[in-house]
């Protein structure tokens, strides 16, 4: 039997094609499921995939040989196309940040101050809900909303002031009894406020697990992280000495919830300055959700609010781009230059 030959067809139109590398058993079976998949991201956004359950970064991998796309006929076979690259999925962390700007107008101030959140957030619909359980985000009057932070400080403070004073057991109380204690103390201050109880269960779910018995099971991180980004963003602009913020912040957690920096990763930038020949730590509000999901834009933008990052520093930056460690050093390694002083490694910028 003679080998057939091959032509060009008269169709013939390079890279007219894309070709997807699905190198995980779950991304073949997503595909021949007939499961929802759907690409996702605004113009200047990275494209992202999204399955049920999963969110993948799509990325375009150059191939360095020629991989011609065929037709078989009975007397040849037909190149329809020359593909130079192919599409690698690689899993990513939902790109979450966004739920926050969408629905800053629709925060919830109080009875007095009276989405398509699927389609434009990066993120499968599994994700997305986690997401927004995270952020509290609740449903009111038709509506997604989520708190406005100076509110729900303002009664998570009423109920934790209230609470001491009576000197309840903060592990062991039932939402009732705490709804009693924010409504007591804003009346004992002069804030004569209506809260619909389905918004004061909203409020300290921010907070807490509600148990079937109806008891508050309060965690600490979600406390503390909430308390220190309300205090960073207070105003958003401020610099605080870092041993200031720490006390402060320890404050208002009455000492109950006791505060650790790791808490608020991905909410803050450090700087060093110098102040009467002394060294001095400032802190101040850099939220990782408000930066570009673009790489190379990311990069740029951590590099001019810090000329220079340890890794324990940039980590929290690049989580939601790279969840991998290995893919994190790649990005690292386009990106950044790495320098040493003593036993401290740092990454600077490539561009200069």
């Amino acid at each position: 039997m003679e080998p057939l030959k091959l032509s060009f067809s008269k169709n013939f139109v390079k890279d007219s094609f894309k070709l997807i590398e699905l190198s995980t058993p779950e991304q073949v079976q997503a595909f021949e499921s007939g499961s929802t998949l759907v690409i996702k991201g605004l113009e200047d956004d990275e494209a992202v995939l999204c399955t049920e359950s999963k969110t993948f970064a799509i990325r375009q991998m150059h191939i360095s040989n020629s991989v011609l796309l065929v037709n078989k006929n009975e007397d040849c076979y037909l190149a329809r196309d020359n593909v130079s690259s192919t599409i690698d999925l690689q899993p990513c962390l939902a790109r979450l940040g966004r739920i926050d700007g969408l629905l800053s107008d629709t925060c919830y101030e109080g009875e007095s101050n009276e989405e398509k959140l699927l389609s434009i957030i990066q993120a499968s619909e599994k994700e997305l809900r986690k997401g927004l359980e995270e952020r509290g985000v609740f449903e009111y009057k038709g509506y997604c909303r989520t708190f406005e932070k100076t509110w729900l400080f303002r009664l998570f403070d009423s109920f934790i002031t209230n609470a001491l004073v009576h000197t309840l057991d903060i592990q062991n109380i039932t939402l009732d009894i705490a709804k009693d204690c924010v409504m007591e103390e804003k009346e004992a201050i002069g804030e004569d406020e209506y809260i619909p109880d389905e918004i004061m269960k909203s409020a300290f779910s921010v907070f807490a697990i509600i148990r079937d018995d109806n008891v508050l099971k309060f965690d600490e991180v979600k406390i503390c992280r909430f308390l220190g980004e309300w205090l960073l963003s207070n105003p958003r602009d401020k610099k605080w000495r870092l041993e200031e913020f720490l006390q402060v912040w320890k404050t208002l957690g009455h000492d109950i919830f006791i505060p650790k920096l790791e808490y608020i990763d991905g909410l803050f930038i450090t700087e060093e300055r110098i102040k009467m020949q002394q060294k001095e730590q400032h802190i101040r509000y850099f939220p990782a959700s408000e930066l570009s999901t673009d790489a190379a834009k990311r990069f740029f933008t951590l590099f001019q609010a810090k000329e220079r990052w340890t890794l324990e520093e940039i980590t929290p930056f690049l989580i939601d781009l790279a969840p991998m460690e290995k893919e994190r050093e790649s990005l690292l390694f386009k990106f950044a230059r790495i320098s040493r002083e003593g036993n401290t490694v740092y990454y600077t910028s490539r561009i200069k």
